[in-house]
Protein backbone atom coordinates (compact mmCIF):
# COMPACT_ATOMS: atom_id res chain seq x y z
CA UNK A 1 0.00 0.00 0.00
CA UNK A 2 2.62 2.34 0.73
CA UNK A 3 4.84 1.91 -2.27
CA UNK A 4 1.45 2.34 -4.52
CA UNK A 5 0.83 5.72 -2.56
CA UNK A 6 4.22 6.35 -2.96
CA UNK A 7 4.32 5.61 -6.94
CA UNK A 8 0.67 8.04 -7.57
CA UNK A 9 3.12 10.53 -5.67
CA UNK A 10 5.89 10.35 -7.41
CA UNK A 11 3.78 10.12 -10.75
CA UNK A 12 1.67 13.71 -9.69
CA UNK A 13 5.13 15.34 -8.82
CA UNK A 14 6.33 14.82 -12.12
CA UNK A 15 3.33 15.18 -14.05
CA UNK A 16 2.95 19.03 -12.51
CA UNK A 17 7.24 19.17 -13.27
CA UNK A 18 6.26 18.26 -16.83
CA UNK A 19 3.57 20.48 -17.17
CA UNK A 20 5.32 23.16 -16.43
CA UNK A 21 8.39 22.53 -18.75
CA UNK A 22 7.34 23.67 -21.88
CA UNK A 23 8.24 25.74 -24.88
CA UNK A 24 9.44 29.91 -23.76
CA UNK A 25 7.30 30.52 -27.19
CA UNK A 26 4.77 33.21 -25.84
CA UNK A 27 1.23 32.03 -26.55
CA UNK A 28 -0.43 33.70 -29.69
CA UNK A 29 -3.44 35.00 -28.28
CA UNK A 30 -4.46 37.25 -31.31
CA UNK A 31 -6.81 35.21 -33.39
CA UNK A 32 -9.07 33.87 -30.80
CA UNK A 33 -8.66 37.32 -28.72
CA UNK A 34 -9.21 39.33 -31.56
CA UNK A 35 -13.35 37.67 -31.91
CA UNK A 36 -13.87 38.32 -28.03
CA UNK A 37 -12.70 42.01 -28.74
CA UNK A 38 -14.41 43.00 -31.86
CA UNK A 39 -17.50 44.81 -32.01
CA UNK A 40 -19.49 47.87 -30.30
CA UNK A 41 -18.65 48.49 -26.74
CA UNK A 42 -20.54 51.24 -24.86
CA UNK A 43 -18.90 53.03 -21.88
CA UNK A 44 -20.90 52.75 -18.74
CA UNK A 45 -18.44 53.87 -16.02
CA UNK A 46 -14.81 54.29 -14.94
CA UNK A 47 -13.95 53.14 -11.32
CA UNK A 48 -10.88 55.20 -10.32
CA UNK A 49 -8.11 54.32 -8.17
CA UNK A 50 -8.76 54.26 -4.43
CA UNK A 51 -6.64 57.63 -2.69
CA UNK A 52 -7.04 58.66 0.75
CA UNK A 53 -8.67 61.65 -0.03
CA UNK A 54 -11.40 60.37 -2.08
CA UNK A 55 -11.58 56.57 -1.39
CA UNK A 56 -13.12 54.66 -4.09
CA UNK A 57 -15.16 56.76 -6.75
CA UNK A 58 -16.40 56.13 -10.08
CA UNK A 59 -17.84 58.33 -12.93
CA UNK A 60 -21.02 57.39 -14.70
CA UNK A 61 -21.49 57.38 -18.38
CA UNK A 62 -24.16 55.15 -18.46
CA UNK A 63 -26.65 58.28 -19.56
CA UNK A 64 -23.69 59.42 -22.68
CA UNK A 65 -23.26 57.63 -26.11
CA UNK A 66 -19.40 56.86 -25.73
CA UNK A 67 -18.70 54.07 -27.85
CA UNK A 68 -15.19 51.70 -28.84
CA UNK A 69 -15.55 50.06 -31.74
CA UNK A 70 -13.15 47.58 -32.06
CA UNK A 71 -12.77 46.13 -35.99
CA UNK A 72 -11.01 43.23 -37.94
CA UNK A 73 -8.61 45.40 -39.26
CA UNK A 74 -6.80 46.85 -35.80
CA UNK A 75 -8.81 49.94 -35.46
CA UNK A 76 -10.38 50.92 -33.01
CA UNK A 77 -12.98 54.00 -32.92
CA UNK A 78 -14.02 56.17 -30.06
CA UNK A 79 -16.99 58.38 -30.84
CA UNK A 80 -19.33 60.13 -28.47
CA UNK A 81 -20.13 63.02 -27.10
CA UNK A 82 -17.61 64.54 -24.88
CA UNK A 83 -17.93 68.58 -24.34
CA UNK A 84 -18.71 69.89 -20.59
CA UNK A 85 -18.16 65.97 -18.79
CA UNK A 86 -15.28 64.66 -16.97
CA UNK A 87 -13.98 62.20 -19.50
CA UNK A 88 -10.93 60.25 -18.62
CA UNK A 89 -11.09 57.46 -21.18
CA UNK A 90 -9.11 57.18 -25.00
CA UNK A 91 -9.46 60.08 -26.85
CA UNK A 92 -12.18 60.42 -29.40
CA UNK A 93 -10.84 59.17 -33.01
CA UNK A 94 -9.67 56.41 -34.57
CA UNK A 95 -6.72 54.34 -32.95
CA UNK A 96 -4.23 50.99 -33.70
CA UNK A 97 -4.92 48.30 -31.29
CA UNK A 98 -2.98 44.96 -31.30
CA UNK A 99 -3.50 41.74 -29.12
CA UNK A 100 0.09 41.01 -27.51
CA UNK A 101 1.34 37.79 -26.73
CA UNK A 102 0.50 36.00 -23.61
CA UNK A 103 3.85 35.45 -21.53
CA UNK A 104 4.98 32.21 -21.17
CA UNK A 105 3.09 30.38 -18.17
CA UNK A 106 4.86 29.09 -15.12
CA UNK A 107 4.68 25.71 -13.29
CA UNK A 108 2.64 27.29 -10.96
CA UNK A 109 -0.16 28.98 -13.82
CA UNK A 110 -0.74 31.90 -15.66
CA UNK A 111 2.10 34.58 -15.26
CA UNK A 112 0.00 37.06 -16.31
CA UNK A 113 -3.66 37.76 -15.66
CA UNK A 114 -5.99 39.60 -18.33
CA UNK A 115 -5.93 40.40 -22.08
CA UNK A 116 -2.70 42.28 -22.99
CA UNK A 117 -3.48 45.15 -25.89
CA UNK A 118 -1.87 47.66 -27.19
CA UNK A 119 -4.47 50.44 -27.53
CA UNK A 120 -2.01 53.21 -29.43
CA UNK A 121 1.14 53.18 -27.35
CA UNK A 122 -0.03 52.41 -24.11
CA UNK A 123 -0.15 48.68 -23.20
CA UNK A 124 -3.77 47.99 -21.24
CA UNK A 125 -4.93 44.29 -19.84
CA UNK A 126 -8.15 43.57 -20.56
CA UNK A 127 -10.50 41.51 -18.40
CA UNK A 128 -14.13 39.80 -19.58
CA UNK A 129 -17.24 39.18 -17.63
CA UNK A 130 -21.09 39.64 -17.07
CA UNK A 131 -22.25 42.54 -15.71
CA UNK A 132 -26.05 43.11 -13.76
CA UNK A 133 -27.13 46.79 -13.98
CA UNK A 134 -31.08 47.72 -13.67
CA UNK A 135 -30.80 48.40 -17.40
CA UNK A 136 -28.76 45.62 -18.91
CA UNK A 137 -27.50 42.26 -18.27
CA UNK A 138 -24.78 41.03 -20.53
CA UNK A 139 -21.33 41.02 -21.32
CA UNK A 140 -18.87 43.24 -19.93
CA UNK A 141 -15.05 44.58 -21.13
CA UNK A 142 -12.78 46.03 -18.26
CA UNK A 143 -10.02 48.15 -19.63
CA UNK A 144 -7.68 49.15 -17.18
CA UNK A 145 -5.84 52.55 -18.00
CA UNK A 146 -3.60 54.93 -16.13
CA UNK A 147 -6.47 56.58 -15.23
CA UNK A 148 -8.81 53.93 -13.64
CA UNK A 149 -10.59 50.72 -15.02
CA UNK A 150 -12.80 51.44 -18.10
CA UNK A 151 -16.37 49.74 -17.62
CA UNK A 152 -17.70 48.70 -21.35
CA UNK A 153 -20.87 46.24 -22.08
CA UNK A 154 -21.69 44.89 -25.47
CA UNK A 155 -23.53 46.71 -28.15
CA UNK A 156 -23.52 44.68 -30.66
Amino acid sequence: MKRLVLMVISALICGMILTGCGSDKPIEAEETSNEILQGKWKLILINLFFTIEEGNSSIDYSKKNITYEFRANNVLTVSGEIDNIDYRGHEIGKHSYKVLPLPPSGPLGPTHIGLPVKIGAKNHNIHFGWMFFEFYEGPAMHINTQNGTLILVRVD
